[in-house]
């Protein structure tokens, strides 16, 4: 599973940069970097969100459903592309969404992204919207870098 995904501080919208929940996951991954937004699926700053276009709208949602909020939703923050024809996803009308990065953290390896992580969105029984990526079998050169089985379905490219 993708541990976190960063995002360029350039792709954030203005009305995002005073908020504390964001402010909080502004970061340097190196000395000399320039500034960027981490969002982490476990850990601190809590709870999980995630970046997605959805709509053509840019939005920061719940990244899955972790702290149990939802009785409806599962709990993972990723579901893979063969679950999507199974219950409960079938249930769940999920609506495709990107999920913008430029990189993903797995198991301790950055990685670049180039246009961006397909996810799904649906709403819990409060109506609130929840994000989850969309996994895929691992590349051999993915698998090599992570011990993973499985991947992120980037958009538009292949590792």
């Amino acid at each position: 599973m993708c541990d976190a995904i960063s995002l360029s501080t350039t792709q954030l919208p203005a009305r995002y940069f005073e908020l504390p929940a964001i402010v909080a996951r502004f970061m340097r991954r190196g000395e000399n970097d320039v500034q960027e937004v981490q969002f982490r699926y476990r850990g601190k700053p809590s709870p999980a969100l995630l970046p997605v276009i959805l709509h053509e709208e840019f939005r920061i949602v719940r990244w899955g459903n972790q702290q149990r909020r939802s009785r409806h939703l599962p709990a993972q923050g990723v579901v893979s592309v063969a679950d999507l024809e199974k219950p409960p996803w079938t249930h769940l009308s999920p609506w495709p969404v990107l999920v913008p990065a430029q990189a993903l953290l797995h198991r301790s390896v950055w990685i670049t992204v180039i246009e961006g992580i397909e996810g799904v969105c649906v709403s819990d029984e409060h109506g609130t919207p929840t994000a989850y990526m969309l996994t895929e079998p691992s590349t051999d050169y993915y698998q090599i870098m992570t011990k993973c089985g499985m991947m992120p379905k980037l958009v538009g490219e292949v590792i």
